[in-house]
């Protein structure tokens, strides 16, 4: 494809997006095959863009979810979406714009199966559904993840939580929800996580 846009003289005002849907773990946290977890090797994907104005080699480390990319690619193309199409356009950050205000964190959301009890809601569950069969691993249920630039907050529909440092733990190997201490860290994602679902 690239050596097609050069051949062609439109490579260089070209915008060309590398990315992919999700994360896909094979053994890491003990878990098997497969997706549909709260940790990096499930939620975190590449994005990798090449185009005008975008510098080579750059790296950002402010957060961005899939659905940015609707917006971005109409904000690239000179065109505007409704505002109530979810997403922010990743232009500004692509061309390192000076001063631009950009979200502290974002939330991932997983649910799988049918409710336990009809209170719980469509797609709440508290059972694993993969339990029994051959070679799947279990699921970990219905969560709901805050990630920030440098955290990941945890909250399950069991009532479980998980903190991590991802700077300073970045395989999510010591979750710090447990550690004597960190109660009002706690309270703090919780409420954030809160006004994130609202």
């Amino acid at each position: 494809m690239v050596d097609t846009l050069e051949a062609t003289g439109t490579l260089d005002n070209t915008y060309i997006f590398f990315t992919s849907d999700n994360g896909y773990h094979l053994g890491e946290h003990r878990i098997g095959e497969g997706k549909g977890t709260p940790y990096e090797e499930s939620v975190r994907v590449p994005l990798l863009v090449r185009g005008p104005g975008v510098a080579a080699g750059r790296s950002e480390t402010r957060v961005a979810t899939n659905v940015d990319l609707a917006s971005t690619l109409a904000a690239l193309a000179g065109e505007s979406v409704p505002d109530f199409v979810d997403g922010r356009s990743l232009a500004p950050l692509l061309h390192a714009e000076p001063d631009v205000s950009w979200r502290e964190s974002v939330l991932v959301e997983y649910g799988k199966g049918a409710a336990d009890e009809p209170e719980d809601g469509v797609g709440l569950s508290r059972a694993d559904n993969d339990a029994g069969i051959p070679g799947k691993a279990p699921s970990p249920g219905t969560f709901w993840l805050q990630r920030t630039a440098d955290r990941a907050y945890v909250e399950y529909a069991t009532g479980e939580r998980e903190l991590y440092d991802l700077a300073a733990d970045p395989l999510q190997l010591r979750n710090l929800a447990g550690v004597p201490g960190c109660a009002a860290k706690l309270s703090d994602r919780s409420a954030n996580l809160i006004a994130l679902r609202a």
